[in-house]
């Protein structure tokens, strides 16, 4: 079984529950609040939280699903190897970037909290709530999520640029009550070449319609792949006007 972005989320919980167990035994030492800050200075919370509490296995993890989304893409054109090693090391600067930052609040946090004197609750709460620039058990699974997607649909665009220009891809993924309205626009247009696509919705092929979007471009292999009356019927209920015709014109 591949590696999820739950189990991402948890073992990124489980680290911040050890965070919260420091600051405990931090305030409850009988050191002044100078001898706390000094010591605290001295830590380097990015070596503290990936290797003294082992979350960097999880992030390395994460490393090996980009080789294992590539594993199991349906190939329909060849994407050059310096291509993929550089779509792969650009999401994973993304990804490092957003943690090395979270460290940072992180310190400030643990600082700020043991100069304002609050108790571990508080200081729990800010941790976990994602408001303060450490990232949630929620946003970091959702990072997870979205990266991933994103590198698929990346990969899916070189592979596309590779092959013929009347060839036709179709949004696709999921169809409920979390499907965005702008998701179910561009399911509604059908199938288009990777032109249409870029005039009509520049940047979805990539980037999906929005943060941590479920769908996705694939080449139209099957009318069955375009639910048009499924569509239709959401399209009544949402009362939404259609801004491209069912058949895609």
């Amino acid at each position: 079984m591949s590696y999820s972005p739950e189990q991402f989320g948890t073992k990124y919980e489980t680290a911040l529950n050890k965070i919260a167990s420091l600051y405990q035994k931090t305030i409850n030492s009988n050191n002044t609040q100078e001898q706390l800050l000094i010591a605290i200075g001295k830590i380097n919370f990015k070596e503290l939280f990936e290797t003294q509490l082992g979350f960097k296995s999880e992030i390395d993890k994460v490393g090996q699903s980009y080789i294992d989304a590539l594993r199991a893409m349906d190939g329909f054109a060849d994407v050059d190897e310096t291509t993929l090693r550089a779509l792969v090391e650009t999401d994973l600067n993304v990804y490092r970037s957003k943690f090395d930052n979270t460290y940072v609040q992180m310190k400030s946090l643990f600082t700020e909290s043991i100069i304002n004197g609050l108790p571990r609750e508080v200081f729990v709460d800010r941790l976990t709530k994602g408001q303060l620039g450490v990232l949630s058990k929620s946003q970091a699974t959702a990072l997870f999520n979205d990266s991933m997607a994103k590198f698929n649909r990346a990969v899916t665009k070189q592979m596309a640029l590779n092959s013929p220009k009347n060839k036709l891809y179709i949004f696709t993924g999921p169809r409920d009550t979390r499907t965005s309205n702008e998701c179910l626009q561009v399911m509604a247009s059908g199938p288009m070449t990777l032109d249409q696509i870029s005039s009509r919705f520049p940047g979805v092929f990539e980037s999906g319609t929005h943060y941590n979007c479920r769908h996705e471009f694939r080449p139209f292999t099957s009318k069955d792949m375009y639910k048009k009356q499924e569509l239709e019927k959401q399209f009544d209920k949402r009362n939404l006007e259609q801004v491209f015709r069912l058949d895609g014109n």
